[in-house]
């Protein structure tokens, strides 16, 4: 049961970069179902084995923060939005719980992310496959896969691409490393794809990790970087639509008008609503419903913080800084300099993208916070050679 369980939570892991592309009539997205049967296959392994593990301190800020979410429903602004969120609170704390539960070894813990990045890939070749027969998202005139915002897509893209890397260097199995630096050739190229700006320039902080973790690279490893480097580099220029370049390119223009692609004019509204209900907001979920009476538009806040802090005023914003302070200091205070600069990059990297988009509530972001809470200082690097691993599977070996 113990097997069974964490497979299917590896499944979850895997479905989350890819959930919005397959919806099934009168549940929702495929991760729903996914996580269903992951909910009940570790309800049953636990009440088996009659104990948990023992939550980590910042599980503390993890349940105020939603429950808090939760209570805000009481005076909420939109009363039908507050209650879809409700629910999406109570399925992220059930999540939340579960990757940590699963995640005590640092076998399970890189199985996990290896799962992540498989499940990216199925998004990246989606994107790929409508460039290839010119299916665009006619409103924004740029390329994503089926049924996802451009914007969402590249931040789930880029994130993968330190992921995968960092296994990729921990790996015994060739055909595991190749499967690993190949996501990150695809994503480097899909990524512009998308048009989406933020994406681009946290796949920069992702190219200086690789760079930075190079240096462990023999001289061969070294050369075949480079080499990688060069073949994305030419895809990518010859690749990708000139007129996708020159949305990413006037960045610069977009800071200087003040506009930043009509996301100022929404953060006003944000800062309007906030000072009408600064202490306790506007209730969950309710951002849209209240920024549409202002401006006209039914729109996110593109900015996660400014979205917390008026959905979940003062006192729901400042639980979640904390929690991120938390964060941020376990990862500074851990030992081992490869796992703490890999996720502090992967930290940098969400920060970049929860700025400019709405990431507070997305599984990716809670997969990525959960796993950072459930790093232990490991004795010994796992070694994720995949015939090894499957022996152990067949053995009950993931204890």
């Amino acid at each position: 049961m113990q097997k069974y369980a964490f497979i299917s939570i590896c499944i979850l892991s895997f479905v989350i970069p890819w959930q919005d592309m397959l919806t099934i009539g009168g549940i929702g997205t495929i991760s729903k179902v996914v996580g269903m049967n992951a909910f009940f296959a570790s309800i049953l392994y636990l009440l088996n084995k009659r104990e948990i593990t023992k939550p980590h301190p910042l599980h503390i800020l993890v349940v105020l923060f939603f429950i808090w979410g939760i209570l805000t429903f009481l005076w909420s602004k939109d009363i039908a939005l507050s209650s879809v969120r409700l629910w999406t609170n109570i399925q992220m704390l059930i999540m939340i719980f579960l990757l940590f539960e699963f995640s005590q070894t640092e076998k399970r813990w890189k199985y996990l992310f290896q799962s992540y990045v498989l499940g990216a890939y199925v998004s990246a070749i989606s994107t790929i496959i409508n460039f290839l027969t010119n299916y665009q998202d006619l409103s924004y005139v740029r390329y994503t896969a089926t049924g996802y915002n451009a914007g969402a897509l590249g931040t789930i893209l880029a994130l993968g691409i330190p992921i995968a890397w960092f296994l990729s260097l921990d790996l015994q199995n060739k055909l595991m490393v190749v499967i690993n630096r190949l996501y990150v050739i695809i994503a480097f190229i899909t990524i512009p794809l998308t048009g989406t700006r933020t994406a681009f320039f946290a796949s920069i902080v992702a190219l200086i990790y690789i760079l930075w973790s190079s240096r462990s690279l023999s001289i061969l490893g070294k050369i075949m970087l480079f080499i990688l480097c060069c073949t994305t580099v030419s895809v990518m220029l010859n690749f990708i639509p000139e007129s996708l370049w020159e949305r990413i390119g006037n960045t610069s223009d977009q800071i200087s008008s003040g506009d930043l692609t009509g996301r100022v004019y929404i953060w006003k509204g944000a800062l309007t609503l906030i000072s009408e209900h600064p202490f306790f907001g506007i209730g969950v979920g309710a951002f849209q419903s209240a920024i549409s009476q202002l401006i006209g538009e039914n729109l996110v806040a593109h900015n996660s913080f400014l979205s917390i802090l008026t959905e979940l005023g003062l006192l729901g914003f400042t639980i979640f800084i904390a929690l991120l302070l938390g964060l941020i200091l376990k990862l500074i205070s851990y030992k081992s300099n490869s796992h703490k600069i890999f996720l502090l990059t992967l930290f940098l990297m969400w920060l970049i993208g929860a700025n400019f988009g709405s990431d507070e509530y997305t599984k990716t972001t809670w997969f990525l916070f959960s796993l950072i809470i459930s790093l232990k200082d490991y004795k010994n690097s796992y070694d994720f050679s995949y015939k090894k691993s499957v022996l152990e599977l067949k053995n009950g070996g993931l204890k």
